[in-house]
């Protein structure tokens, strides 16, 4: 059970970089049995990605490939629509991904408002909708991020503590007492108050706050 020992187990899976598979195999063991021993010993355990990375296909697997991608073009694949070609795509024609890359380079492979570098994006400044012409030229194209792309398209407050001020209610109060009186606030009368609205709109319903 050389499972059991730490430092033949950080050797197997983080030195030699053995999958958990290929060790229970060897050892004649399950799968789980490795991953409680790594759990138990705090061993890190590498994500999919990590595990894959650097990994060099066999030809045969390489082939499997092949054969698999085969079989789903066109009308085989799941995501085939009659031909039909989304209108954006069909407009960035060909080329896109060349000019794609151009634009990624230029900006140094960066989001150009947060300066963060995974899940980038291509964005129009002037949008493609507005101005088609413009869609395959990379000087109205920026490098931003996922989020930031988001921000600058689906922009909207808070859906579930967007606050709006009720004008209704906008008036001071006149009461003379506070309805909570913490032991540092003062009783005294005359404490102005402003009612507010917090607007939950997953429940789509209204709340008053007040505020002193």
């Amino acid at each position: 059970m050389n499972w059991r020992n730490k430092h033949w187990l950080f050797e197997e899976y983080v030195t030699k970089r053995k999958s958990m598979r290929t060790i229970s195999r060897e050892e004649g063991c399950g799968e789980t049995v490795i991953h409680k021993w790594l759990h138990r010993f705090g061993i890190p355990i590498r994500s999919r990605s990590e595990a894959l990375r650097g990994l060099q296909k066999s030809e045969e697997h390489k082939n499997k490939l092949a054969i698999w991608a085969s079989q789903r073009i066109g009308n085989k694949n799941s995501n085939w629509k009659n031909g039909s070609y989304r209108d954006n795509i069909r407009k960035r024609g060909i080329g896109w991904r060349q000019r794609k890359r151009q634009v990624l380079e230029r900006d140094n492979y960066e989001c150009q408002i947060c300066g963060i570098d995974i899940d980038l994006h291509i964005h129009h400044i002037k949008s493609v909708k507005d101005f088609p012409e413009l869609v395959n030229d990379i000087s109205n194209c920026v490098v931003i991020c996922k989020k930031c792309h988001y921000n600058i398209h689906f922009h909207k407050e808070n859906l579930a503590n967007s606050v709006k001020t009720r004008t209704v209610n906008a008036e001071p109060s006149t009461t003379s007492e506070v309805m909570w009186n913490p032991d540092w606030m003062s009783s005294s009368t005359d404490l102005g108050a402003c009612v507010e609205t917090i607007y939950e709109k997953s429940l789509k319903r209204d709340y008053d706050i007040v505020r002193l």
